[in-house]
């Protein structure tokens, strides 16, 4: 029987994995049952917030397999999670408008 184990990734890694794969060998495959990218610019946007907030976002699911000697890893659950942080990891700043930057900006001031 199969067991179910918890890992913990970095986004770095996860994104390294979507993209190719890791330094330490490991690969995720988007299998064709996958709907593909559906999230809009804005869902994407206030899941990187939350993520940056520090806020649940929830685990993504998936089935581990050996293929020649490497971690072969089927996404099975979380591919718009997993795309939004790939483009994140990608170009952050893609994430981030000028208003809120500036809002959150303190300014020196002398009295």
């Amino acid at each position: 029987m199969a067991s179910c184990e918890a890992e913990k990734w970095t986004l770095d890694k996860l994104s390294r994995a979507l993209i190719d794969e890791t330094t330490d060998g490991k690969k995720i495959v988007v299998p064709m049952f996958q709907r593909g990218e559906r999230w809009k610019a804005d869902q994407e946007k206030t899941f990187i917030d939350s993520l940056l907030k520090g806020y649940p976002i929830g685990t993504m699911l998936f089935y581990k397999r050996i293929e020649n000697a490497r971690e072969v890893y089927l996404l099975i659950d979380g591919l718009q999670r997993g795309n939004t942080i790939r483009k994140y990891m990608e170009d952050p700043t893609q994430f981030f408008n000028v208003r809120n930057i500036l809002k959150n900006i303190k300014f020196a001031t002398r009295v």
